[in-house]
């Protein structure tokens, strides 16, 4: 059903395009529906089956361009046009000079902006001097008084090292009282701690001894204690007594370490800045106020600078220059005039010519970069020329307009045309074609008929449109006329053949069947045998109905 649609919208724009055929088709369907004659007799047409290279292009109209081409303008309206350097005709060189312009008046601001910054420069160079010479006697009182700061300080430096010296020495003295008081408290404790140990040892002997059951005596023939008995509460209590010893002795040697290192980690030093040479190397406090004094000079300098900049840029684009090859086709100004910011000359490579066509938005969506293009053109006259799409826009570029038919009453024996159009307002898009090889005939704006070639296949079986019918279910098939022998006489009789379609042509359409054999009578249908009614219907919306 697609391919029928597509076949029928074909029809539809072969219609539109062809107008002079609209016509005749109209002024014959309005004769045949007033006639209504219909002869069942009429020759049936026939065309014998063959097979064929089936091309399936897009139609349409280009101009001939140049691949490079410029409008030659300047950023520059308003000023006047002081000479123009080329004629129509002349071949250019990018960067070229096209034109020039009259610049007197920005040279004028530059001389007047540069005898400023003279001046400026000028100030700046006296007003640091002045500072520098008040500055420099402002230095040189200042000496003085800090030299003598600066002996007062050395000498703050030196009582301030000597009160160091004897920290350190008074820090060494406590140290070293610490260390022998620790070191005889160390002896005792370790004296009474092994005491301590001996003690406990002998008290838990003598526990032991007087647990063995049955024994009056231990093994040193003395005889055991119980907890119970007075001696070991007597002893037990000289234990906790000589443990009391220990302990203390134990936090004493604590304490000592802990005054120890607060002593070995106390800071000697005098917060007094270190000592140095009283003969001091000052800088000059003028350099840094030369400086400000300076840089508000510089910034004023600075903003005329860039004004200088700016209008010798402008200067120098007075200069119109081409940016691109070619040849001056235009030239639409002349020395004197005022510049409005057209283009004052055209420049375009008429030695590398292309081709710009408009294709509508039903044919679009089928051509693609790098399909092959055949071109003609009134300049060389038969021969076909080759080219291949380099370009397809993706924004449409502007539209078809629309033809009314109502002046077509009077050769319709007055039936009201007027509601009807030749053509509907399609959106086109642009496309560039690139040509295999440059035509010396060819010029720059002539008119070209094109024909993108988007499929092709060769050797296939093709029929006119007309021969691809439809039935009631949408598939489609085509008829044969077929003789055969009936009585010992020759009788035409009609079969229908069920068909695959292909790729179609401008005329032609590929079919496909096991069926098919070369020579076959295929039948065309008559497309005048279209009513009024039909025709219309066959060009639906876009006749305007």
């Amino acid at each position: 059903m697609d391919e029928f649609k597509k076949r029928q919208r074909k029809k539809k724009m072969r219609i539109a395009i062809a107008l002079v055929l609209v016509i005749v088709i109209l002024v014959g369907a309005v004769y045949i529906k007033r006639s209504k004659k219909e002869s069942a007799d009429a020759e049936v047409k026939t065309e014998k089956l063959e097979k064929r290279t089936i091309v399936n292009s897009v139609s349409g109209s280009g101009k001939v361009e140049a691949v490079n081409s410029e409008e030659v303008t300047a950023g520059m309206a308003g000023t006047t046009i002081d000479s123009i350097e080329v004629q129509v005709g002349d071949h250019v060189e990018a960067g070229q000079t096209i034109a020039v312009m009259d610049t007197s008046s920005l040279s004028s601001q530059v001389k007047s902006l540069n005898d400023e910054i003279k001046d400026l420069e000028k100030q700046k160079a006296d007003a640091v001097k002045s500072k520098k010479e008040a500055e420099d006697k402002a230095a040189a009182d200042a000496q003085a008084a800090q030299v003598q700061a600066a002996q007062d300080a050395y000498a703050r430096e030196v009582a301030a090292q000597a009160q160091k010296e004897a920290n350190e020495a008074e820090k060494k003295q406590t140290l070293s009282a610490l260390t022998a008081q620790y070191n005889a408290l160390n002896t005792q404790y370790t004296a009474d701690n092994e005491k301590l140990q001996s003690m406990q040892a002998t008290y838990q002997e003598k526990l032991q001894d007087g647990a063995d059951d049955g024994a009056d005596a231990g093994a040193d023939g003395k005889k055991g204690w119980k907890e119970t008995d007075a001696d070991a509460m007597a002893y037990y209590a000289l234990i906790l007594q000589q443990q009391g010893t220990v302990t203390t002795e134990l936090a004493q040697l604590q304490n000592l370490q802990t005054s120890m290192k607060a002593v070995e980690n106390a800071d000697t030093s005098v917060s007094i800045p270190a000592v140095s040479s009283p003969q001091l190397s000052l800088p000059a406090t003028g350099q840094l106020n030369n400086m400000n004094v300076a840089t508000s000079y510089d910034s004023a300098i600075s903003t005329l600078k860039e004004q200088v900049k700016s209008l010798n840029r402008q200067i120098a684009n007075g200069t119109i220059k081409a940016r691109t090859s070619g040849t001056v086709t235009e030239v639409n100004a002349k020395a004197g005039d005022t510049y409005l910011g057209t283009p004052i000359a055209s420049v375009e490579g008429i030695e590398t010519l292309m081709l710009t066509a408009e294709v509508d938005e039903y044919d679009i969506p089928d051509v693609s970069v790098g399909m092959p293009v055949k071109i003609k053109t009134d300049a060389t006259r038969d021969e076909e020329l080759e080219g291949e799409v380099s370009f397809v826009a993706l924004k449409a570029s502007g539209s078809s307009s629309s033809s009314s038919l109502g002046a077509l009453s009077s050769l319709t024996g007055g039936a009201d045309m007027s509601g009807f159009t030749a053509a509907s307002s399609d959106a086109t898009y642009t496309v560039h074609i690139a040509l295999k090889e440059q035509n010396e005939r060819l010029r720059i704006g002539m008119n070209a008929k094109i024909s993108i070639i988007t499929d092709s296949v060769k050797d296939a079986w093709s029929v006119p449109f007309e021969s691809v019918q439809t039935d009631e279910d949408g598939r489609e098939y085509i008829e044969v006329e077929e003789e055969k022998k009936v009585d010992g006489r020759k009788t035409t009789t009609k079969r229908k053949i069920p068909v695959t379609t292909g790729i179609e042509g401008t005329y032609y359409i590929q079919i496909m069947s096991d069926e098919l054999k070369e020579g076959m009578d295929v039948i065309v249908p008559e497309s005048q045998d279209n009513s009024m009614e039909e025709l219309m219907n066959m060009m639906g919306s876009d006749a305007g109905i």
